[in-house]
């Protein structure tokens, strides 16, 4: 069976670098921002709840301090 491929410049591949990179390098160049992301998500989650109760204390007024207003 004939190929109907021509070798015109188009299609030659390029002569520069063909630089392959092992699919093992690239899982283990992505894990350390993978798992920096995961962490960095659960502390803005945890620092979401401590701000969440901390206002609801100040909003229930238990460490606002007494006014002691005048009565007419």
């Amino acid at each position: 069976m004939y190929s109907f491929q021509q070798n015109s410049p188009e299609t030659q591949p390029s002569q520069g670098a063909n630089l392959v990179i092992p699919s093992d390098l690239l899982v283990s160049c992505a894990t350390v921002p993978l798992l920096f992301g995961i962490l960095s998500a659960r502390a803005a989650a945890e620092l979401m709840v401590t701000i969440g109760s901390v206002s609801e204390e100040v909003f229930r007024g238990d460490r606002l301090p007494v006014l002691n207003f005048p009565h007419n």
